[in-house]
């Protein structure tokens, strides 16, 4: 068995703008599953990414 990644399937979540500090931090990120969906839970905090870019952020992965 190969394990490994397949580039048509890797997906950018969040990455710095165009209006974020050149030091923005995309960290502290945690993931789950949620039971009831199946569906992955990444939950990270944005940090020096300027006015109204900074706390927590979480995204859903819908899993088909």
């Amino acid at each position: 068995m190969r394990l490994g990644l397949r580039r048509d399937t890797v997906t950018v979540l969040d990455d710095r703008g165009r209006d974020d500090a050149s030091d923005v931090q995309l960290s502290n990120f945690a993931r789950q599953e949620d039971a009831a969906t199946g569906h992955i839970l990444v939950a990270l905090d944005r940090m020096h990414g300027g006015p109204g870019a900074d706390g927590p952020v979480t995204y859903t992965i819908e899993v088909r």
